[in-house]
C-alpha cells in the first residue's frame, strides 16, 4: 500500500514537473516570438 502511494506520488510529482517544464518553454517561446526586437530581454525574464 505504502509502495503504490509512493509510486503515484512519484508520477504525479513527474508530471507536475514537466508541466511547469512545458509552461516555461511555451512562456519563453511566446516572449521570444512576441519581443523579437529585445530577445535577450525575454531570456532574462525567466
Amino acid at each position: 500500500m505504502v509502495i503504490a502511494y509512493t509510486i503515484h506520488h512519484s508520477i504525479e510529482k513527474r508530471k507536475r514537473i514537466w508541466w511547469v517544464l512545458n509552461f516555461i518553454i511555451c512562456t519563453v517561446y511566446i516572449n521570444l516570438s512576441t519581443n523579437v526586437i529585445y530577445p535577450a530581454y525575454a531570456i532574462v525574464g525567466i
